[in-house]
This record gives structure tokens, sequence and C-alpha cells, in this order.
């Protein structure tokens, strides 16, 4: 019973702890994105950077929902618990 909980609790803090890794990988990919080498990078025309800001949208949007998927799953905890 005890033992149990335990590993219920280690599971738990290990999902907690990949999404906090997932965050700051988004965090810090939206950070590069956003850098100013990007910007100069992204001087193209109106087409292109629209184009690329929607790319940078949808990607957000699929991080966002592989974590909320993992948070509500717990797949991501059953990955690390199993390797």
């Amino acid at each position: 019973m005890v033992g149990e909980r335990r590993n219920r609790a280690v599971v738990t803090a290990q999902l907690h702890m990949v999404a906090e890794v997932r965050l700051h990988m988004v965090v810090a990919e939206t950070n590069r994105m956003d850098s100013p080498a990007a910007r100069r990078r992204d001087n193209r025309s109106p087409v292109d950077n629209q184009t690329l800001n929607t790319e940078r949208e949808s990607e957000r949007e699929r991080e966002e929902k592989i974590l909320q998927s993992e948070s509500r799953n717990g797949d991501a905890g059953e990955l690390l618990v199993y390797i």
C-alpha cells in the first residue's frame, strides 16, 4: 500500500518534471525565434513573414496540445517508469 503511493508520487513528480522541461524547451525556442538574429533573417517579403508566423503559431499550438494531453493522460510519467 505504501509502496503503491510512493510509486504514484514518483510518477507524478516525473510527469511534472517532463512537463516543466518541455515548457522550458518551448520558451527557449520562442526566445530563439524572437531574437534579433532571427528577425534579421526574417527580413523577407510580408507574405513570407506571414507564412512563417503562421507556422510558428501552429507549432506553439501543437506543443501546447502535446503538453495538455500528456498531463491528462499521464503518458510521459508512464514512459519514464518504463525507461
